[in-house]
C-alpha cells in the first residue's frame, strides 16, 4: 500500500506543477471556450465523456475543475494522468490531457483475512483479476471489513494492502495485511444527571450489558432507544472510552417530567329534546404513571364519562424487560357502559419483541365479552334487535415504529402501527327474542379484524410543524352486531364530535394539522379530520364521511400543560353549526 500512496502523491505533485506553470500563463479573466485534447484517439473519447464546464473567465474556476477531472481519473485506474499544457487566446482555451495506461489487478489476495471475515464480507479474489484498479472498491472493501470487526468486539482492528508489486505491463499484485487488535467486551454503563433509573434495567434495555462483545451498532441505537422513553432525555451525545479490552459508555441523562393526573371537562349541546337548552357536562381522569421501581415499568388509569349514562373504563399495565429478556409484557383491561343497551369487558395481554431500529413486534391474546343491558329493552320484539352477547376470543400479530425526534413533542419522523387479530366469535341467543329471527346466521364463525395507523411530522421551520395522519380499521364477518363495532369520535379519532359517537365495521380517517410553537412545549394548532365510515351490521348498513375543523391551544405551565379545543363538526345527520361547537379544556399536570 505504501508504493501505491507513493506513486498517487508523485502523480499529485507533478499535476500540481503543471496547474501552477499553467497559471501563469493564464492572466485574461475574459469568458472563453475550453477544448479539452487527448494524447490519443481512445483518451480523447475518455476525456469527452467527462462532465465539465465549457465556458470560463476566471482561472481559479478552470484550474479547480481541471484539478477534479484528474483526481478522477487518476481514482479509476489512470494513476499517471497529468495536464501537459495549456493554451490560451481571447477565443478559447486548449488544456492538454494524458491519461496514459490504466493499471489493473494481476493479483489481489485475501492475505492473512480469516475464512470467516472473507465469507462475511463477500470478498473473492476472481472479481479482481485483470480488472482496471478503482480506488473507489479498495476504500469500500476497507470499509466492509473494518464495519464488521467493530460490531464483533474488535474496534481497533485495520486494514492495509502488502506484498505490494508492478510490472512492466502496469499490472499490480497485492495481499490483504489485516490485524484485528485487541477483543473488546462491553464493561460497566455510567449514568450521570437527575434520572432516578436502575443501571441494570438500562443496560438490558440498551443491550449494552457486561461481558458483552463490544458492537458499534448497539452504541449508535442508543439515542433512537431512548427516545422512546417519554421520561428522560439525552444530554448530550453517548460517549464510549475505551481501557484495556473493556468499553465503558456513559450516558448524560436529564428528567422529564411524563407522569400526569389530569382531567378534562367537555360542554357539549345536551341533545335530549326536553331540555334542548341546557348544557351537558362531561368529564375525564388520566392516571399515568412512567418509570416505576426505576425500572422502566408503567401503570394507566382512564376513566371517562362519554354521555350522561355511558361511562369507559381501562387500566393498561406494561411491564418491560420480562425475565431479563428482550420481550415486554403489557396487560390490559377495559370496560365500557353503554347506557342501558350493552356492556362490553375485554381483557388482553401483550407481548412485544423489541427490534434494532426502533420496531416491535407486537403478539396478542385478547377475550372480548359483550353482554345486554336491561332486559326490558328486548321483551316482544319482531325484529333481530342490533346488540347482542358476543364471545370473541382472538389471537393477533402486529408490528409498530416510530423514528420521531421527540416522543412527547415531535417535530419531524415517522410512526407506523399494524394489528391483524383473528379468532372465533360465538354469539349468544337471547332469551326474550324469538328464535326465528336467528335462523340464517351463524352463531359460531371465525372474525378477522385489522388496525393500522400513520403518522408523519414535517419540519416546515424552526416553529412549524405539518402533522399528516391516518387512521384505519376493518372487521370481517357476515354477523356483525353494533355492540362489536369501532367507537369513533371525539378528541382521538374525529374532532368536531362527540366521544365515541360513530359505530363503524370499516373506517379511515385522514387528519391534517399545523403546529405553531411560541415555547418548546407550547403550541396553536389548526386542523381538520376527515373520515369515511361504513356500519354494515346484520340487521342494517350504513355510509358515512363525517368531517371536523377547528383549532386549539397546548399551553406549558409549571405543573404541566394547559389544553383548549375548539371543534366544529358535520356528518349525514349533522351540518357545520357553532350551536354544535365542541369545546374541551383541561388541565394536564405532569410530575
Amino acid at each position: 500500500m505504501r508504493i501505491l500512496v507513493r506513486v498517487y502523491m508523485v502523480v499529485s505533485m507533478y499535476v500540481g506543477l503543471c496547474l501552477c506553470t499553467a497559471a501563469c500563463l493564464f492572466a485574461q479573466e475574459k469568458e472563453r471556450v475550453l477544448y479539452l485534447i487527448g494524447s490519443s484517439p481512445t483518451e480523447q473519447k475518455l476525456i469527452d465523456k467527462y462532465d465539465i464546464a465549457d465556458k470560463y473567465s476566471h482561472t481559479d474556476s478552470l484550474y479547480v475543475s481541471l484539478y477534479r477531472m484528474l483526481s478522477d481519473f487518476q481514482r479509476k485506474s489512470f494513476w499517471e494522468a497529468s495536464l501537459s499544457e495549456v493554451k490560451d487566446s481571447s477565443q478559447h482555451i486548449k488544456a492538454y490531457i494524458k491519461l496514459g495506461k490504466p493499471y489493473t489487478w494481476h493479483r489481489f489476495g485475501k492475505g492473512n483475512l480469516a475464512t470467516s471475515l472473507v465469507q462475511q464480507v463477500n470478498f473473492k479474489e476472481k472479481n479482481y483479476l485483470y480488472r482496471p484498479i478503482y480506488q473507489s472498491e479498495i476504500e469500500d472493501l476497507k470499509e466492509k471489513i473494518l464495519l464488521y470487526s467493530e460490531n464483533h468486539g474488535y474496534p481497533f482492528a485495520t486494514f492495509r494492502l502488502d506484498s505490494i508489486s508492478i510490472d512492466s505491463l502496469k499490472r499490480v499484485s497485492a495481499v490483504i495485511d489485516y490485524a484485528a487488535g485487541p477483543e473488546i467486551l462491553f464493561d460497566t454503563l455510567y449514568i450521570q444527571g437527575d434520572v432516578l433509573i436502575k443501571n441494570r434495567f438500562l443496560a438490558k434495555y440498551l443491550h449494552i450489558e457486561p461481558e458483552e462483545i463490544f458492537d458499534q451498532n448497539k452504541v449508535n441505537r442508543i439515542t433512537g432507544l431512548l427516545k422512546n422513553l417519554p421520561y428522560l432525555r439525552l444530554g448530550q451525545a453517548p460517549s464510549v472510552s475505551f481501557r484495556f479490552d473493556r468499553a465503558y459508555t456513559s450516558l448524560l441523562l436529564k428528567k422529564r417530567r411524563a407522569n400526569e393526573i389530569n382531567g378534562l371537562l367537555g360542554f357539549l349541546p345536551n341533545e335530549n329534546p326536553q331540555n334542548r337548552r341546557s348544557l351537558l357536562l362531561t368529564g375525564a381522569l388520566n392516571i399515568s404513571l412512567h418509570n416505576l421501581f426505576n425500572t422502566g415499568k408503567y401503570l394507566g388509569f382512564q376513566w371517562e364519562r362519554l354521555q350522561i349514562s355511558t361511562q369507559r373504563l381501562s387500566i393498561r399495565y406494561e411491564h418491560p424487560i420480562l425475565l431479563g429478556s428482550d420481550i415486554d409484557l403489557a396487560l390490559n383491561f377495559n370496560l365500557l357502559n353503554q347506557d342501558s343497551s350493552f356492556v362490553n369487558r375485554t381483557l388482553g395481554l401483550d407481548f412485544y419483541y423489541r427490534l434494532g431500529g426502533g420496531g416491535r413486534i407486537k403478539l396478542k391474546l385478547e377475550d372480548r365479552k359483550s353482554t345486554l343491558g336491561e332486559a326490558n329493552l328486548f321483551r316482544d320484539l319482531s325484529f333481530l334487535p342490533e346488540v347482542s352477547e358476543v364471545n370473541y376470543l382472538s389471537y393477533g400479530l402486529g408490528y409498530d415504529w416510530n423514528n420521531l425526534d421527540d416522543i412527547n413533542f415531535p417535530h419531524r419522523g415517522s410512526a407506523v402501527g399494524f394489528m391483524l387479530k383473528t379468532g372465533t366469535k360465538k354469539v349468544q341467543q337471547n332469551p326474550f327474542v324469538p328464535d326465528s329471527l336467528y335462523r340464517g346466521l351463524r352463531l359460531r364463525s371465525t372474525q378477522v379484524v385489522l388496525e393500522a395507523d400513520f403518522a408523519r411530522f414535517f419540519s416546515i421551520s424552526k416553529r412549524s410543524v405539518l402533522k399528516v395522519a391516518i387512521q384505519s380499521g376493518y372487521i370481517a364477518n357476515e354477523t356483525l352486531f353494533t355492540n362489536e363495532l369501532f367507537r369513533l369520535g371525539g378528541l382521538n379519532s374525529l374532532r368536531g364530535h362527540n366521544e365515541n359517537v360513530f359505530f363503524a365495521s370499516a373506517f379511515g380517517i385522514g387528519s391534517l394539522e399545523y403546529q405553531w410553537y411560541f415555547e418548546p412545549e407550547s403550541y396553536f394548532l389548526l386542523f381538520y379530520d376527515q373520515g369515511f365510515l361504513q356500519e354494515r351490521t346484520s340487521v342494517s348498513s350504513r355510509f358515512d364521511n363525517p368531517s371536523g375543523v377547528g383549532l386549539g391551544l397546548n399551553f406549558a405551565v409549571s405543573s404541566g400543560s394547559f389544553r383548549l379545543v375548539y371543534a366544529l363538526g358535520q356528518s349525514r345527520t349533522e351540518i357545520f353549526s357553532f350551536n354544535r361547537a365542541k369545546i374541551h379544556f383541561g388541565l394536564l399536570s405532569r410530575f
